[in-house]
C-alpha cells in the first residue's frame, strides 16, 4: 500500500489571511475564470496575501473543462513575464489549467506539447497553488490535470503528476456558487467517492477519505435536491461540501477514477453538458454492474439510500434524463474499451454489453439521431 501526497491543506475559514504569506513568490501568474474568483472576493483575497513587492500577472480566461489550446495560449502570453509560481483560483478547470500552465512554462518554448503532456511522466513544472471555490473536482488534492483535446474530441489527463504545494480551502467562497454549478460539482465530488471506494486497486487508504466523503454527502444530499432546499445551505453545510470534495479528491490519488469517468469524457465533449451530470448519469449502471454487490450496499449506506432504485430516483429528480446520440455513445464505448488503466479498476470484465446495460433513468441512447 502506497501513502504519498505531498500537498499542504489549510482547510479553514479566512486561511488565505492567515497562511497567504507562505506563497513563495515574486513573480505570480493567477489562472482564473472570468467571473466567479470576482464575484467571491477570492481573487481580491489572493493578491491582498502575496508578498509586499510582489509582481501579479493574470490570465482570467479559463474556461469550463479547459482546453489544450487556452493553457498554451496562457503560457505563450505570460512566458515573457517569467513567473516563479502558478495560482489557480476557482474549480477543478481552473486549478487543473495553473498545473499544465506550470508545466509549459518550466519547459522550452519550443517543446512539443503532444509529447511534454502526453509521453513525457516527469516533465519538470512550476510551484503551484490552488485556491479552490467549487466543490466537486478535488484538484486542490489531486496531482491530475484534465484537458480538452478538441482534434480528439475527448478530455486527457497529464502523464506528470503536478502536486500543488500548497491548497488554501475556504467554505467562505461556496456562499455565491450558483445552484446549477453547486449541484454539477457536488456531483462529480460524489462520483470520485463512489468509483474510489469500489475500484479494484481500493485499498484502506483510500477507503479513510472515501468513507467520510460519502458520509458528509449523505448529510449535506437533500441541500441539493432542488433550488428550494438549496436556500437553506449555511456555512456548516457549506463547510461539509468542501471536504466531501477534498476527500474525493485525496481518495482519487491514491486510485484514480473508474468506469462512469471513463465513459463520460467523450460525452462531456460531444454534447456540451457539465462534467458532473454526465458522470453521474452512469452511476447506477455501474453500480448494478458489480457481481458482488457487498461493496455497493456499503456505499449506499453512508450515502442513506436503501438500494440503488432509491439513488437513481434522487440523481433523477435533480438533473433528469440525458438522451445521448447512438453515435457519441460508441465513440464513448469504443474509447472506454481500449482505456487498460481505466478498465483495470472494475473488478469484473468491463464489455460493450456491460455498458450497453447502463441505460435507465439517467441515460438512454437516441438511436434515431
Amino acid at each position: 500500500m502506497k501513502l504519498y501526497n505531498p500537498t499542504k491543506v489549510y482547510f479553514e475559514n479566512e486561511c488565505l489571511a492567515k497562511y497567504g504569506h507562505e506563497i513563495a513568490g515574486k513573480r505570480v501568474l493567477i489562472l482564473t475564470g472570468r467571473a466567479s474568483s470576482k464575484r467571491n472576493h477570492s481573487l481580491q483575497d489572493v493578491v491582498d496575501n502575496l508578498d509586499v513587492g510582489a509582481e501579479v500577472a493574470l490570465f482570467d480566461e479559463v474556461e469550463s473543462d479547459p482546453s489544450i489550446e487556452t493553457v498554451v495560449r496562457a503560457a505563450r502570453e505570460n512566458r515573457g513575464f517569467a513567473p516563479d509560481v502558478c495560482i489557480g483560483i476557482g474549480g477543478g478547470s481552473a486549478i487543473d489549467a495553473a498545473k499544465a500552465v506550470a508545466v509549459l512554462l518550466a519547459n522550452d518554448e519550443g517543446a512539443d506539447v503532444e509529447h511534454l503532456f502526453y509521453a513525457e511522466r516527469n516533465a519538470a513544472y512550476l510551484p503551484v497553488m490552488a485556491v479552490p471555490t467549487t466543490c466537486g473536482t478535488g484538484s486542490e488534492a489531486t496531482p491530475f490535470s484534465v484537458l480538452t483535446d478538441a482534434a480528439q474530441g475527448t478530455k486527457r489527463t497529464l502523464l506528470t503528476w503536478v502536486y500543488p504545494q500548497i491548497s488554501f480551502v475556504d467554505y467562505k467562497y461556496l456562499r455565491t456558487i450558483p445552484y446549477r454549478e453547486c449541484v454539477s460539482t457536488c456531483l462529480d465530488a460524489l462520483s470520485h467517492l463512489v468509483e474510489s471506494y469500489l475500484s479494484a486497486w481500493s485499498t484502506e487508504y483510500n477507503r479513510f477519505y472515501s468513507t467520510e466523503g460519502l458520509r458528509l454527502f449523505g448529510e449535506y444530499k437533500g441541500f441539493i435536491a432542488g433550488p428550494e432546499r438549496f436556500e437553506a445551505v449555511d456555512d456548516a453545510i457549506r463547510e461539509k461540501m468542501m471536504a466531501a470534495s477534498m476527500f474525493g479528491g485525496f481518495a482519487i490519488t491514491a486510485n484514480g477514477s473508474s468506469l462512469p469517468h471513463g465513459l463520460a469524457r467523450t460525452i462531456t465533449h460531444a454534447m456540451g453538458i457539465s462534467h458532473g451530470r454526465s458522470v453521474t448519469m452512469f452511476l447506477p449502471g455501474y453500480l448494478r454492474s458489480f457481481e458482488e454487490q457487498e461493496g455497493v450496499g456499503a456505499v449506499l449506506r453512508l450515502l442513506g439510500f436503501e438500494s440503488i432504485d432509491e439513488l437513481e430516483d434522487y440523481l433523477y429528480a435533480i438533473v433528469g434524463c440525458v438522451r445521448v446520440p447512438e453515435g457519441a455513445w460508441r465513440d464513448s464505448m469504443r474509447q472506454m474499451l481500449a482505456n487498460t488503466r481505466k478498465l483495470s479498476t472494475f473488478p469484473y470484465d468491463a464489455t460493450e454489453d456491460v455498458f450497453m446495460r447502463y441505460e435507465g433513468k439517467l441515460f438512454q441512447i437516441d438511436r434515431e439521431a
